[in-house]
Parts: C-alpha cells; sequence; structure tokens
C-alpha cells in the first residue's frame, strides 16, 4: 500500500517488499546485478543503500557512497537493459541513505 508521502523514511517505514529491497551495503557486482535483474523484469522498485533488512538505517559515508556508484556503473555495463551507466545512487536531502532507482 502506497503513502501520499514518498520522502525515503517514508518508504523505508513501509518495510521490504517486492518493489523495495533494503541493502546495507552491497560488495560484490554479480549480488547487486540480480537485484537490478529482478527489478527489470519485473515492474521495477527501489534499491535503499545504506539501510538494513530490519528497516534500521545506519547509512552511507561519502566514500561509500563513491564506491557503491562505480559498483553500479559496473554493475550497469554488464546488463542487457533498465539501467545505464548514468544512473547513480543518491543521498535524496543530505540523508546518509541512499536511493537507487
Amino acid at each position: 500500500m502506497r503513502t501520499t508521502d514518498t520522502s525515503p523514511l517514508a518508504e523505508i517505514a513501509l518495510g521490504e517488499d517486492r518493489a523495495r529491497q533494503f541493502k546495507r551495503d552491497v560488495s560484490r557486482s554479480d549480488a547487486l546485478a540480480a537485484e537490478m535483474a529482478a527489478f527489470v523484469n519485473s515492474e521495477g522498485g527501489t534499491i535503499f543503500l545504506g539501510v538494513a533488512d530490519d528497516g534500521s538505517t545506519p547509512g552511507l559515508s561519502s566514500d561509500e557512497l563513491r564506491r557503491l556508484n562505480q559498483l553500479i556503473d559496473t554493475t550497469a555495463h554488464h546488463c542487457a537493459r533498465g539501467w545505464t551507466s548514468g544512473d547513480r545512487a543518491h543521498q535524496p536531502q543530505g540523508d546518509r541513505q541512499a536511493v537507487f532507482r
């Protein structure tokens, strides 16, 4: 069930489902590719980076965000469709969580 508040924290409060996945950290491109492919092959969704499975938000440092964007570039390069290397995880409104849609 969607709410009218689509801020990242409001989305996180709804918990994980087939359109929202939480990842505290991603260190392997094949794991990220599997998540991306699942969204490409369904109705799409959002990967929240820096968010634990329980919905807590430990966040990401600037260095972690840079590393994850490099990983996204590498992963997107190997995906057949859906994402391009121009896609980026971003930190809305200065939050420490990153959102990749």
